[in-house]
């Protein structure tokens, strides 16, 4: 036999996968009691009932993915930062130290990272074997709910991992999974073809119990699917919403979908142009996203809204007056549209001294040096009393984002309180929001002036003996403090606080205690968490004033354990019929007025409503 002449072929090594973190982009996302939004500026928004904590994401920045349990949240920058919130921060701790982390995934109480050379990470809880991952490899994407893990590998035919089955390729031969949702009894799988299927977990997630049998559902042309205890949604190629049997489906048949979250009993649609609608339950608030913008969008007049200051589009600084070519999700093609962005009027992509300048000479009479998108971008507030027009309302807006004590909304979004507020900055720009409490005649603007100025006087600077509802300082803090006479013989100002009072039962219903606020131009959703009057003393240097309120100082200057004490003090003399967990992590609203007779106020007599940030539009 020959001797052979050559050193047989080597099998190549596959080139290693390397993945990149995804770019900034709108979404939502849903667990029991509440739901997130994601906008494209990378800030968080959330509204529902949060127990432990899972909603202190309101000062998160350029978020990119956010992945939340019932109990939990985690987010993740686009540097690769993972932020942590909830019952679970602690035991997910050592995450913040992960590196090269595009994705993430989160179960009932572990933890995964997917890296950039599709490796997998995973901390938590592991009686399931959910967190073994390490050996895993050429992972494209990651999805995590209850006790289990799964993952989309690059290769065809294969093309799944799963800590339930192991690889999954027998079960998966023949198909080319793109995309996957994981809820607690299933999974749902997209494949190349646009094709959705399902396969159930019977029971709690594990080897045991689960069948692995995969279900095509009888959907065509599919570019996304979600699974949710219960039920299974699918967006397809047009933008309509699918529901399997069992789902949540709405009224009315949704098109112009961008994206959907859900959990099992309420879910959330994002749709094309950046609002959101929620349907389902509604008891813990979950579903109050009608004011949410997460996405740029194009006005009916033609400008394009929702874009920052410093972004970058096609690699052009994004500007006042840029012609841009924008995709049509509509229509699969593009479109043109002028880009606006809001308070810059010189269309040179910042907002600074400059553009105060055009606004002053706008207003005072040189109408030329405003036009077309230049002149939009001027009209910072657009309320539905003068929607088109230019006035003090939008300097007032420019000229405090400018001193550093208001962010100029580039999605423009409007609330409850946009038109309020407005009409009441057009009488005085001393008015820094707005409050309605439900059930009450309390429906007033939230005025500022040096010296307690409206502790006497109107709205119009006149002298009057109720004075105005009035905040104790003209900038945000931790404690924002909102103080009002007890008009008793007009039963106006703060008079029907003690209404509430009163009524307390009522804020046993979570609804009935989640009141919208707007301080500084900001509407927030703020819940009551403790409420009491303390009576006469006979010294009225003796009441808890001047510590309720932490005047004349701010609470910034208290450290973590004063704040918990200052907490723990509130709590233990409240008056309602129920407990809330509150923190250090949460900003306050202390509302304050007279106690219920004028000589016991006289003694220092007040009735305190404490409230805690929980939801934001």
């Amino acid at each position: 036999t020959e001797a052979p002449t050559a050193e047989p072929t080597a099998t190549p090594e596959p080139e290693a996968v390397m993945l990149d973190i995804k770019e900034r982009d709108g979404g939502v996302v849903a667990m029991a009691t509440g739901t997130y939004g994601i906008a494209t500026d990378g800030s968080v928004r959330f509204i529902g009932r949060s127990v432990s904590g899972q909603h202190y994401v309101f000062d998160w920045e350029d978020v990119v993915q956010l992945a939340a349990s019932d109990n939990t949240t985690v987010g993740l920058t686009s540097e690769g930062e993972i932020l942590i919130t909830g019952a679970h921060r602690d035991d997910f701790a050592e995450a913040t130290q992960w590196r090269d982390i595009v994705s993430i995934a989160v179960g009932e109480a572990h933890l995964v990272g997917l890296r950039r050379d599709g490796t997998v990470v995973a901390v938590g809880e592991n009686s399931s074997g959910q967190c073994n991952v390490e050996e895993w490899s050429r992972v494209k994407k990651i999805f995590a709910a209850g006790n289990y893990t799964v993952a989309l590998t690059d290769e065809y035919g294969e093309g799944v991992y799963d800590t339930i089955y192991g690889a999954w390729g027998e079960r998966t031969e023949g198909h080319n999974f793109i995309d996957a949702s994981a809820a607690a009894d299933h999974i749902a799988l997209l494949d190349d073809n646009g094709k959705a299927y399902v396969c159930v977990i019977s029971g709690e997630a594990s080897r045991d119990n689960a069948s692995g049998k995969l279900s095509e559902l009888d959907w065509s042309g599919i570019v996304s699917v979600v699974a949710a205890k219960g039920a299974t949604y699918g967006v397809d190629g047009r933008h309509m919403l699918l529901c399997s049997r069992g789902a949540i489906e709405p009224e009315e048949v949704q098109s112009g979908v961008y994206g959907v979250a859900a959990a099992e009993h309420h879910l959330a649609v994002l749709y094309i142009d950046g609002t959101v609608k929620g349907f389902g339950s509604n008891d813990d608030m979950q579903c109050a996203v009608d004011n949410w913008r997460l996405l740029p969008y194009v006005t009916e007049d033609g400008y394009v809204l929702g874009y920052s200051e410093g972004d970058m589009l096609a690699g052009e600084l994004y500007r006042t007056g840029l012609e841009i070519t924008i995709p049509d999700a509509l229509t699969g093609g593009e479109r043109t549209a002028v880009a606006v962005l809001l308070g810059d009027l010189n269309g040179d992509g910042a907002i600074n001294n400059e553009d105060g300048e055009l606004m002053a000479a706008y207003l005072g009479g040189e109408k030329d040096k405003l036009e077309g998108a230049f002149l939009r971008a001027a009209n910072i507030i657009a309320d539905s009393a003068d929607p088109d027009a230019v006035d003090k309302v939008d300097r007032d807006a420019l000229s405090r984002h400018l001193a550093g004590t208001y962010v100029i909304d580039q999605f423009a979004k409007t609330d409850v309180y946009t038109d309020k507020l407005a009409a009441a900055k057009r009488i005085n720009t001393d008015a820094l929001g707005y409050i309605t409490i439900a059930g009450t005649n309390i429906d007033y603007p939230i005025m500022y002036g040096d010296n307690w100025y409206y502790h006497t006087r109107s709205i119009t600077g006149g002298y009057i003996e109720r004075g105005s509802i009035y905040s104790y300082w003209p900038t945000a803090g931790k404690n924002i403090v909102i103080t009002g006479h007890n008009a008793r013989t007009s039963g106006t100002m703060f008079h029907q606080l003690h209404y509430v009072q009163d009524t307390r039962a009522k804020l046993e219903e979570y609804a009935n205690r989640l009141w919208a606020i707007n301080t500084f131009g900001e509407t927030g959703y703020w819940e009551v968490w403790a409420l009491y009057e303390e009576g006469a003393f006979r010294d009225a240097n003796d009441s808890s004033l001047v510590y309720n309120t932490c005047y004349p100082k701010t609470m910034e200057v208290m450290n973590e354990q004063e704040q918990q004490g200052w907490i723990f003090y509130q709590q233990g003399k409240t008056e309602l019929g129920y407990s809330v967990s509150v923190t250090p992590q949460d900003v306050f609203i202390t509302l304050v007025t007279c106690g219920d007779t004028h000589a016991a106020s006289e003694q220092g007599s007040r009735l305190y409503i404490f409230l805690r940030l929980v939801g934001r539009d």
